[in-house]
């Protein structure tokens, strides 16, 4: 008898916050939601966000020799596995997960942190934005914590930079719901 069981698609939800356990070596494909990668260094215990992905994103491969790593749902997230025999149609994925980490880490080596935290503001418009009439608002929460982990300072020079962009024009902050302005330089 042959099994059916594998053309099922198979879907895993998660909630805000929550911690994803991937298998290792296996693929998985974001259906809904957004989740950050995070690693951990043996040197502090403070958490480094090494990349963030939303729906069509594929994670999970064994292309990473982190040996602490996580994926920290940023809203309800709804995950399904990639079956082995269908890994060579996530390959144009799997290239833009790679564009996506070199574009990040470039970020982290610009020697001033205004520039850091404006280019990723940048690009979070890009991926996870929605147009709206006074500019791009961004659908993640993010805290000021967690945006100085993924550009490497801390939330007080976060919370510093965030006010001054405000009084600049080139963000609303309201609620954890941050807009990039119209005024907002690309």
């Amino acid at each position: 008898m042959l099994d059916l069981d594998f053309l099922t698609p198979v879907h895993y939800t998660f909630s805000r916050k929550e911690i994803i356990c991937l298998e290792p070596g296996m693929l998985y494909r974001i259906e809904a939601g957004a989740t950050r990668s995070l690693i951990w260094s043996d040197l502090d215990d403070i958490p480094k966000s090494v990349g963030f992905w939303g729906p069509g994103d594929v994670v999970g491969w064994r292309g990473t020799h982190l040996k602490i790593y996580e994926m920290e749902c940023l809203m309800e997230t709804q995950i399904s596995p990639i079956p082995t025999c269908h890994w060579s149609h996530e390959l144009p994925k799997l290239l833009e997960h790679l564009e996506q980490t070199e574009f990040l880490l470039q970020i982290m080596h610009h020697s001033r942190v205004r520039q850091r935290l404006h280019l990723f503001l940048g690009w979070l418009g890009q991926k996870f934005g929605q147009d709206q009439d006074q500019g791009r608002r961004i659908t993640l929460r993010l805290s000021h914590q967690s945006l100085a982990e993924s550009i490497g300072t801390t939330r007080v020079t976060v919370t510093r930079l965030m006010s001054r962009f405000r009084e600049e024009g080139l963000i609303d902050y309201n609620h954890c719901q941050l807009t990039l302005l119209n005024s907002f330089p690309e």
